[in-house]
């Protein structure tokens, strides 16, 4: 298995390293990713946050992808491409503004309809958007698209860690609450 994934990089590198550098640079990053995405190019936010992702893999921020990163790359990728279309549902409900991103009210009020109608408090929506925000590697106090996969995914870790600390005290139901 670790041969076949040595030479999937291989052809990867072969491919889109044109320039023979041992990284890929953004836009070969890009064309990766258009490939990947039936050859629909990917948008710079989309990009940003791939490339900031594989970036964070290492602790090397060079906004280029080596062999080593490559594959946290291709998983980002493919982990947001397989939710994109639950985001964009997202995005269209809780948008309200249709700027693009989402800012802390309307984090909120998201965070607050994933958990049943709980409001979550100020400072976890706020160490939320923090965390998330920065996500692509810039920050601008708002969640993009591709942050939102992130932003969620840290807001039921938090609400797991609180029904270990506080099982009786505050019970939240995540796994019953849907958005239609």
């Amino acid at each position: 298995r670790q041969a076949r994934a040595e030479a999937l990089v291989e052809s990867v590198f072969a491919k889109f390293d044109t320039d023979a550098s041992n990284n890929l640079s953004r836009a070969q990053l890009c064309s990766l990713l258009q490939e990947l995405n039936g050859d629909v190019a990917p948008t710079e936010e989309e990009v940003d946050y791939v490339m900031a992702v594989a970036d964070d893999s290492d602790g090397e921020k060079n906004h280029r992808v080596d062999r080593h990163e490559l594959v946290v790359a291709v998983e980002a990728w493919n982990k947001y491409k397989e939710h994109e279309s639950e985001i964009a549902s997202y995005f269209d409900k809780y948008d309200t503004d249709r700027s693009g991103v989402l800012n802390h009210d309307q984090l909120m009020q998201l965070l607050t309809d994933l958990n049943c109608g709980r409001a979550p408090s100020d400072s976890e929506v706020n160490y939320i958007m923090y965390s998330a925000d920065r996500k692509d590697g810039k920050i601008n106090r708002a969640i993009n698209r591709p942050e939102l996969m992130y932003a969620i995914g840290l807001w039921y870790a938090l609400l797991d860690e609180d029904q270990k600390q506080f099982p009786e005290d505050r019970i939240r139901y995540r796994d019953v609450c849907t958005i239609t």
